[in-house]
């Protein structure tokens, strides 16, 4: 029972990482406003296609995990990926490199002005 529920855990591990690398995408849909460059949308979906692919992986490993303890299975190599952190890392790169590319890209300004830069903008042009 405990073996069965740590794969259910390792499961859900693989959704939420999912859900973040989709949260990602998401935060380009909502942050970057750009009119003119019109990738925005790929990179959303390029997210959101990472992130079902994790959600899928982590859905495989848990029915190879159930299968190997339903038939007793003693060999790790059945059901244990060792290259599973190193995916779920380059996922999280490759999603952060595309974000600063297509920022610097698109002509992205970084940096927050304070509410007082704000009023005396609007100030200035009033």
């Amino acid at each position: 029972m405990k073996t069965s529920l740590s794969s259910e855990r390792t499961f859900f591990k693989w959704v939420w990482a999912g859900l973040n690398l989709g949260a990602l995408g998401t935060f380009a849909l909502v942050f970057f406003h750009d009119e003119g460059f019109p990738f925005r949308l790929i990179v959303v979906l390029v997210a959101w296609s990472m992130a079902l692919l994790s959600a899928l992986y982590g859905l495989r490993q848990f029915h190879r995990r159930r299968r190997a303890l339903l038939s007793v299975v003693d060999d790790p190599d059945t059901w244990e990926s060792p290259h599973a952190p190193a995916i779920v890392v380059a996922a999280f790169v490759i999603m952060m490199l595309t974000l600063v590319v297509y920022a610097i890209a698109s002509g992205q300004q970084f940096g927050f002005r304070s509410t007082d830069a704000l009023r005396g903008s609007a100030a200035d042009q009033g």
